[in-house]
């Protein structure tokens, strides 16, 4: 595992997705959508957290 915030981001997305189908208690679904959008922000922010510049990598 070479990036562990990308893997814990993923992770609690598909927790969220998760929490969104279950239907007792009735807040639940609610806080899956809260918990995905959290995640989906921090894997953006957390996307290039190797510390590698993209001239390093060879990106163009």
């Amino acid at each position: 595992m070479k990036s562990w915030k990308t893997t814990v981001s993923g992770a609690a997305v598909a927790l969220g997705e998760f929490l969104q189908t279950q239907t007792e208690p009735e807040w639940l679904p609610l806080v899956g959508k809260v918990v995905v959008i959290a995640a989906v922000f921090f894997l953006g922010a957390s996307a290039r957290d190797n510390n590698k510049s993209s001239e390093t990598v060879g990106a163009q």
